[in-house]
């Protein structure tokens, strides 16, 4: 069953789970979850397509705040990883700021998107994960699992609700950050800032969800409007 007072919305195809989302948001102000089995117009991270076909997890939580949270995708990777491990027994590593890693491959990610709305704040946390894909670039993967077993997919969606209602009411408790860094597919190894491809070595994160790094023997902090690369995943 989903969480008391969320409602969820589950359609065969829509453009974008986050849009379908935030125009509930307008209309009702109530938190909801909108899931469909098909996206035509999904989207990650800087407007990239976000590949959608028939089957696999295509989920977004939208709710009203007061407050804008800090380190939100951060945090909801760490959130999603978990519940892949508690439903699936997947352990998924974390590539920062809002990926979401399987074998070395890109299985899935975080788009989180807020705008203002009468003094309050309407924040969509929208999450795409490959449960199995015919790959068209060679950094995507998917978990292997069956596109059919829609009771686990809804175990999933859940608990994954769950957890979130009680990240936009409470945040998360100290000590968030070092699980993630325990997820971290690239801790301890060097990464590429963009745009200029500066070299650091990621250390972890703090509990802003900024990044950890050190380059010449001083420490520095990323924020998540960066994006990296790191050698060995893309």
């Amino acid at each position: 069953m989903m969480p008391s007072g969320i409602s969820r919305i589950h359609l065969k195809k829509i453009d974008s789970t986050n849009d379908a989302c935030a125009l509930n948001l307008d209309k009702s102000k109530k938190s909801v979850v909108v899931t469909a089995d098909q996206q035509s117009c999904g989207r990650g991270r800087n407007n990239n397509s976000w590949y959608s076909p028939t089957g696999n997890i295509y989920y977004s939580f939208g709710f009203i705040s007061k407050n804008i949270f800090k380190g939100l995708s951060v945090k909801t990777g760490l959130i999603v990883a978990e519940t892949l491990h508690e439903v699936y027994g997947k352990k998924v590593f974390l590539k920062w700021p809002n990926d979401l890693i399987y074998f070395k491959k890109k299985i899935g990610g975080i788009l989180v998107e807020s705008s203002s709305l009468n003094n309050l704040f309407k924040i969509v946390i929208g999450v795409g994960i490959n449960l199995k894909i015919t790959t068209l670039e060679d950094h995507w993967g998917d978990l292997g699992l069956d596109l059919n077993n829609t009771d686990q997919k809804d175990k999933f969606i859940e608990k994954l609700t769950s957890k979130l209602q009680s990240l936009s009411k409470y945040d998360l408790e100290c000590g968030w950050s070092e699980k993630w860094t325990e997820l971290c597919a690239h801790r301890n190894q060097s990464i590429f800032v963009k745009p200029n491809m500066d070299k650091h070595i990621f250390m972890g994160v703090n509990n802003n969800g900024e990044a950890i790094t050190k380059k010449a023997g001083i420490y520095n902090l990323i924020t998540q409007e960066s994006s990296i690369r790191v050698s060995g995943l893309y």
